[in-house]
């Protein structure tokens, strides 16, 4: 199988590129000055400055942050090739070795675009010899056509990292697998949401009562994942040997209402790797598609013939990391409300 679609993502360091490097020349030459060759106009693009990593999908549109810190900096469309880079944030930069848990959705009633931004707050304690020490959570948020973030309160206090941002009907959910790590939970792993109209933590929801992770016998590393199928939040649980289970959550808010639409066998079957999966797309003649982390392989699951079909990502030097995205024409021009954000095209070599 060919992958034929190219979809366009901006450089990280865009406009460094454009003007020519770190010394400033636009017409930084292939060969250097003296060698006796006439210079050619040409772009040097190191590898660091294509890195960017995709925070999660929204209406057509990926949030990209950088790697390290995951620090959210641009949104675009990859099939427009537009983009928009995020103004600096106020808060949480002191701190450069703390990561920062983040995601993008829409808030219906504002009809807006918006990015969240959680991370730890640091401070120098006088009492002893002026240390930094941590003392609580901090988040922002950024109206996509501001200029600006603006802080807001009633921020989770965890120092776990949130996993998987998911949006989903106008709130954002990140999914926390660590005992203890929000005051709103007794112990219990939960789902954190965020309600993108009022800007708060609205509500923490539980995992399936019948979710066997905390059975599972490799305790230390959680193999659960979160998305979205058939419109409805989701949870893969791959944390036991077998089986592989696929919950989907029916009424929004309702614990009762999980239900169990996939719980594939493996034991039967060596072929089917042990490790992470994340959901991809639910099919309603009974197929589901999951994506496996430590093989960078999309997983084709018929539950009614109960077969599967193995599709590698061959000649990959690397990892890959793999999202539901639906493809938009939206142009970012008309997502943004007001004039203040720029709109680039990755096309264009000034936008």
């Amino acid at each position: 199988m060919k992958l034929g679609t190219k979809l366009k993502i901006p450089l990280r360091n865009a406009e460094m590129v454009h003007d020519g490097g770190e010394d400033g020349d636009p017409q930084m030459g292939c060969f250097p000055k003296g060698s006796g060759v006439k210079r050619k106009r040409c772009i040097k693009v190191k590898p660091k400055d294509q890195r960017f990593k995709i925070v999660n999908s929204c209406s057509g549109f990926l949030c990209l942050s950088k790697p390290t810190r995951n620090n959210p900096v641009a949104v675009c469309n990859p099939v427009t090739g537009e983009y928009i880079n995020l103004p600096v944030a106020n808060r949480g930069d002191e701190n450069m070795d703390g990561f920062v848990d983040c995601g993008f959705g829409f808030s219906p009633r504002t009809n807006q675009y918006k990015v969240r931004r959680m991370f730890d707050q640091w401070t120098r304690d006088h009492r002893f010899a002026n240390r930094e020490g941590y003392y609580g959570r901090g988040a922002e948020i950024h109206t996509l056509g501001t200029e600006s973030w603006r802080s807001i309160d009633n921020t989770p206090q965890s120092r776990y990292k949130l996993a998987f941002p998911t949006y989903l009907d106008g709130g954002l959910h990140w999914l926390c697998l660590d005992k203890g790590c929000c005051l709103y939970s007794s112990g219990s792993e939960v789902i954190v949401t965020f309600d993108l109209d009022s800007e708060r933590f609205q509500s923490v929801l539980q995992l399936p009562h019948e979710y066997h992770s905390e059975g599972s016998s490799d305790k230390g590393t959680r193999k659960v994942s979160m998305g979205v199928l058939g419109g409805c939040l989701c949870i893969c649980d791959a944390s036991g040997y077998s089986p592989i289970d696929i919950w989907v959550m029916k009424k929004y808010g309702v614990q009762e209402s999980w239900t169990n639409l996939f719980s594939i066998d493996t034991i039967c079957d060596e072929r089917w790797p042990y490790g992470l999966y994340q959901p991809i797309n639910f099919i309603k003649n009974g197929t589901v598609l999951i994506f496996h982390y430590f093989k960078s392989a999309l997983i084709h699951y018929d539950d009614r013939r109960l077969r599967f079909r193995y599709l590698k990502v061959r000649g990959a030097k690397s990892r890959f990391e793999a999202i539901a995205h639906i493809p938009s024409f939206l142009s970012l021009k008309d997502a943004v409300v007001g004039d203040k954000a720029v709109v680039m095209n990755v096309n264009t070599r000034y936008g």
